[in-house]
């Protein structure tokens, strides 16, 4: 009887091992509970239960990526729709809220007027006090006020109410073009409705009837009014036909015809024309250098966030020459191939794999046998391309 109570009572020397382990465990769950607080680190404080780890993680995220105050450098004036991340940048925009308000873009959305710059997640009331007055939806150049201290009013074609930009010359609501009357003071949708208003028979005779525009406001008919003249295309105001005088931020055409290479010219020859200022024409360089030359007129109109109005002014002065560099399609690498705009880097990764299996190219029209271009994607890559010759 003894000794079966005693092999029945007898731990071997691994079952003992295995029972001090687990009663070690046993006290460190016990304990842990008590010891939490001793585990984290000082600047933590006092332990959160689970359920709110998610808000404070929220927080904790929203606190980090969100300056307690502004910088103290100067803003300047944007377009949340056109501006790069570089412009966004440099117009007074913290990086990582310009990084959202980009791919926020990018996703589809767009701005139609200042307030929806709250809709951005990142966007503070006190961001936007700072940036909402330097906010410019739909202008194509920034005003001439940039750079200065008190912040010019906002676009009047999504805020009517505020004040306009100062107006630059006299100007004749008679004969004036569109861009013209811009370029004189006049907000976009009041300078369209004014050609509209032409066009439909209508007249003005004398300053006041300048009222009768659908968005004319008293206290911009009183900014306009001293540089209104009537039938005095001869005091200054230039006619529909002739480019207006140059700004100190927008730089019109001069009055003598002038001839820019698409190719070959450089950023001030660009800024010579009417409405193309430092943006436009960096923006134009960038893609004419990633394409490897302009092939056509037409494709200066591709620049990323040029207006067509502004193309359509310009078009006659550009002269076009040929395309600076090609792409050999037997030599190059699927890195050169996917730089170029009009080569994705599928596509590109797609033509290195053909010519390994089918051998090189012979002429650049091999291109469409491959299948992955339309005869429209192959038309505009085309003058592009060239094939060196290669021995099989």
């Amino acid at each position: 009887m003894r000794h079966a109570l005693y092999e029945y009572f007898h731990y071997t020397r691994a079952e003992r091992d295995a029972a001090i382990v687990l009663f070690a465990l046993l006290v460190a769950l016990v304990l842990l509970p008590f010891s939490w607080k001793y585990l984290l680190p000082a600047d933590r404080g006092k332990w959160t239960p689970p359920d709110s780890w998610a808000a404070i993680v929220a927080a904790a995220e929203r606190q980090e990526s969100v300056p307690a105050t502004p910088p103290t450098a100067t803003p300047g004036p944007y377009d949340p729709n056109t501006s790069s991340l570089e412009e966004l940048v440099a117009a007074g925009w913290p990086e990582h809220m310009a990084r959202s308000l980009v791919r926020y873009r990018e996703k589809g959305g767009r701005f139609r007027k200042t307030e929806d710059l709250r809709r951005l997640y990142l966007m503070t009331d006190e961001w936007y006090r700072r940036l909402a007055p330097w906010c410019r939806i739909e202008v194509g150049q920034p005003p001439a006020t940039a750079g200065l201290h008190a912040p010019p009013a906002v676009s009047v074609r999504h805020a009517p109410e505020e004040a306009a930009p100062a107006p630059s010359f006299p100007f004749d609501p008679n004969i004036l073009s569109e861009d013209s009357l811009v370029l004189a003071g006049l907000p976009p949708r009041i300078a369209r409705n004014v050609v509209r208003y032409r066009e439909a028979g209508g007249r003005f005779r004398d300053a006041a009837a300048l009222r009768k525009i659908y968005g004319m406001t008293d206290s911009l008919f009183a900014l306009l009014e001293p540089w209104i003249r009537i039938g005095a295309a001869d005091e200054g105001a230039p006619p529909a036909d002739r480019p207006a005088q140059p700004t100190e931020k927008q730089i019109a055409a001069p009055a003598e015809p002038i001839a820019i290479d698409i190719n070959q010219a450089g950023a001030e020859e660009w800024m010579r024309l009417k409405g193309i200022g430092k943006g436009y024409a960096a923006r134009i360089l960038r893609f004419r250098e990633a394409l490897g030359g302009f092939a056509s007129v037409e494709q200066v109109a591709e620049t990323r966030g040029l207006p067509d109005s502004v193309f359509q002014a310009i078009r006659p002065a550009l002269v076009a020459s040929p395309v600076l560099r090609k792409l050999d399609l037997n030599t190059a690498e699927v890195s050169a191939l996917a730089a170029h705009p009009y080569i994705s880097g599928m596509q590109a990764r797609a033509i290195v794999a053909w010519r390994s299996q089918h051998g090189p190219f012979r002429q650049p029209e091999d291109i469409r046998r491959t299948g992955l271009f339309s005869d429209k994607e192959v038309a505009r890559l085309l003058p592009y391309l060239e094939c060196s010759p290669q021995v099989r």
